[in-house]
């Protein structure tokens, strides 16, 4: 299970100290800020590979891990203002190491970064300037279930009518 809070705080982190602008995160229930801000959409999680599995046994119990790749494609929009700059200046930010080491650390591996495209729209009969460009990062998904494990089965032979049955069972 990917940790969204966790995400979305490193992805904050990394806007709002680049940009010095007010970053909210796409689906709120609030007003758009006055001013120029900065928009983050996560779009979408796509695992990539097979899960990895680690079993450890407990007794009559078996706890198993599950740790999973996942690439996350990231929507970064800015309104108002410079926008187009502003986007540039968070995309260009992606290529310094100390800002990728930061989102590293939080458990956001850069991947990759789409062009930054200019994209205003008329709002009540004035542009409004917008910037957007799409990313790509890699983290890891981790989940956890634990099964207990059958300790008694009992099988009943019927083929010849005879209703033999056998018990076996496991302390």
């Amino acid at each position: 299970m990917l940790n969204i809070t966790t995400i979305e705080n490193a992805l904050y982190i990394w806007a709002n100290g680049v940009t010095d602008l007010t970053v909210i995160f796409a689906h709120q229930n609030a007003p758009r800020p006055t001013g120029e801000y900065v928009l983050i959409n996560i779009m979408q999680s796509t695992p990539n590979g097979w899960a990895e599995q680690e079993l450890t046994l407990n007794g009559t119990l078996v706890d198993i891990d599950y740790s999973t790749v996942e690439e996350l494609f990231i929507s970064i929009n800015v309104y108002r203002g410079t926008a187009l700059q502003t986007a540039t200046k968070l995309k260009d930010s992606l290529a310094r190491v100390t800002e990728t080491e930061k989102l590293y650390a939080a458990g956001l591996g850069y991947s990759r970064a789409g062009t930054v495209n200019d994209i205003p729209e008329e709002i009540n009969k004035q542009w409004e300037q917008r910037g957007q460009f799409d990313c790509f990062f890699f983290t890891r998904s981790l989940d956890e279930e634990t099964i207990e494990t059958i300790r008694k089965v009992e099988i009943t032979n019927n083929i010849h009518g005879d209703g033999d049955t056998v018990i076996i069972e496991k302390p």
